[in-house]
């Protein structure tokens, strides 16, 4: 194998290392999650080193590798699930994760411990590794080995499915907690997250390909190796950057929705027939006084915390009016005004006179952008499309 082709082999290891050194560096409290995603690139490097060795014929030296191949397979979802739920629910130490990496360090034990009993661990690798040769049937410890090996292909399977989709659940119910709490989310979206699940997936999908290819194939066609490393490679960066460049995590939500619910006690209050905070009218007048006459919406990253504050109540009491008499997310029911008066903006003033960026700044929205995607939404068009209409 020559200088440049084993520098090809060898490079998702060097990315998975570069992002490992550079989120571990990362210091802060509020940075637990970006640390947590460094320790899955370490074993990430771990995994695509046992790859490497395996493409450089380094037989002696993968009777070693094998097992820390299996052990670092088998730790790579539960990690990143381990890593999501750091970003969206708990970024506390959580003895559970211990219980998801039980199959890596069973396995890949019983895997190594059965290569200290092989008289010649070499002669198994060549043969079930690379495929220079049949096993012999009668050796229990070689046939041992090679359904335990096929057996951690078949978790690794089970784990993208499982752990993938319980990520994705996660996700969905952090992106709830923060509708309910900021008006905007522009800065503290998580759809950079579903795109980690998006690209974990197709990591997934390529993976299970590969171990259904099998190496073997790989070894015999290494021209055709330059497909996966390269796409492993791209996938494990762009994990890396978008972790990395995430600047909100479940961290500072709790520490907001903490700070405010201390300094307000839940009060009691009427509920109605259908257990809904129906009972207070005057309440649900004061709100949309504070929205309609005081126009509060116009307050960029305004907050139900602040909104509560001006109410004297709880948080939590607040949202479930907005949710009960409304029908609305917090986020949804203040962007809801500022589309309004944007609506009357865009249909009384000449573009020459109050361009996007100065509607957006007059209503509350944080960018321009933030302005054209809640109003399409709203609206099902674009504000310069509805500006056409009605001038």
């Amino acid at each position: 194998m020559d200088f440049f082709f084993s520098l090809i082999v060898f490079m998702p290891m060097y990315v998975s290392l570069f992002w490992m050194l550079t989120l571990l560096l990362t210091r802060g409290a509020d940075n637990k999650a970006k640390q947590f995603l460094g320790i899955f690139m370490l074993v990430t490097s771990l995994l695509y080193l046992s790859h490497s060795v395996y493409f450089s014929h380094q037989y002696q030296l993968y009777v070693f590798f094998d097992s820390l191949y299996v052990l670092a397979m088998l730790s790579v979802y539960p990690l990143y699930y381990g890593y999501i739920k750091k970003l969206t629910t708990d970024y506390r130490f959580n003895p559970a994760l211990f219980v998801s990496l039980a199959p890596a360090v069973l396995i890949s034990v019983s895997v190594a411990i059965l290569y200290g009993f092989m008289d010649n661990g070499v002669d198994f690798v060549r043969k079930f590794h690379y495929a220079e040769g049949l096993l012999p049937k009668d050796n229990l410890l070689y046939q041992l080995q090679k359904y335990l090996i096929v057996f951690s292909k078949l978790i690794f399977f089970l784990q993208i499915v499982w752990f993938l989709s319980r990520g994705l659940k996660l996700i969905r119910s952090y992106e709830k907690r923060l509708l309910e709490f900021y008006s905007d989310t522009e800065k503290r979206n998580v759809s950079w997250a579903k795109w980690l699940i998006l690209f974990f997936t197709l990591t997934g999908l390529a993976s299970t390909v590969a171990n259904i290819v099998g190496r073997t194939y790989f070894h015999k066609h290494e021209v055709l190796l330059l497909i996966p490393v390269l796409v492993f490679s791209l996938l494990i960066f762009i994990l890396g950057y978008l972790g990395y460049t995430q600047s909100h995590s479940v961290y500072e939500l709790d520490a907001e929705q903490t700070e405010n619910d201390q300094r307000f006690e839940e009060p009691k209050v009427q509920l109605s027939e259908n257990n809904e905070p129906g009972g207070n009218p005057l309440l649900k007048q004061q709100l949309i006084q504070l929205f309609e006459d005081e126009k509060i919406y116009r307050k960029t990253d305004l907050k139900i915390s602040h909104v509560s504050e001006m109410l004297n109540t709880n948080r939590t009491y607040v949202s479930r009016l907005i949710n009960s008499e409304f029908g609305y997310s917090f986020s949804y029911f203040v962007n809801r005004y500022r589309i309004d008066e944007t609506r009357e903006l865009l249909a009384k003033i000449p573009e020459k006179e109050a361009g996007l960026e100065e509607i957006a700044e007059k209503v509350g929205f944080p960018s321009v952008g933030s302005l054209i995607r809640n109003f399409k939404q709203i609206t099902g068009v674009t504000p310069g499309a509805y500006r056409k209409m009605k001038q």
